[in-house]
């Protein structure tokens, strides 16, 4: 669930299963300025899990054969660019969290992310914390 928390003075993210006793009161609804401003589809698209993190512009590329599970996670609307014969690009929106980057890891050697280089240093810097406990 995402709802207004008037302490922090911006949104967040709650387990609606985690949730005990909640119940429905006749308290005036804060920021609903917020609300009002937020594209769901688009937000959903943009967030991995329930991990917060930084929106960022994000160049992925993938192996053609990817396509399927980059249009069921970004929708259809998103530009796809042919990389050579094997690979195709696409710049979308994210959330950068670590179930971004594990989201991307997921696809091994057949996805990749190309930009910006923050992200993508972030990415290397998990990899190799990762490949240390396997040494």
């Amino acid at each position: 669930m995402l709802a207004w928390d008037s302490n922090a003075v911006r949104m967040k993210h709650y387990r609606v299963d985690k949730m005990f006793g909640a119940t429905l009161t006749e308290t005036e609804r804060e920021g609903i300025e917020e609300f009002e401003k937020t594209d769901m589809s688009a937000y959903t698209k943009s967030v991995f899990g329930m991990f917060g993190g930084k929106e960022q512009k994000v160049k992925l590329r993938f192996s053609n054969h990817l396509a399927g599970a980059v249009f069921d996670r970004f929708g259809r609307d998103i530009i796809v660019i042919k990389d050579g014969n094997e690979h195709f690009t696409v710049n979308v929106n994210v959330v950068v969290s670590q179930q971004f980057l594990a989201w991307v890891f997921g696809f091994g050697e057949d996805a990749e992310i190309i930009s910006p280089e923050n992200v993508r240093s972030e990415m290397k810097n998990q990899a190799m914390l990762i490949a240390e406990k396997y040494q």
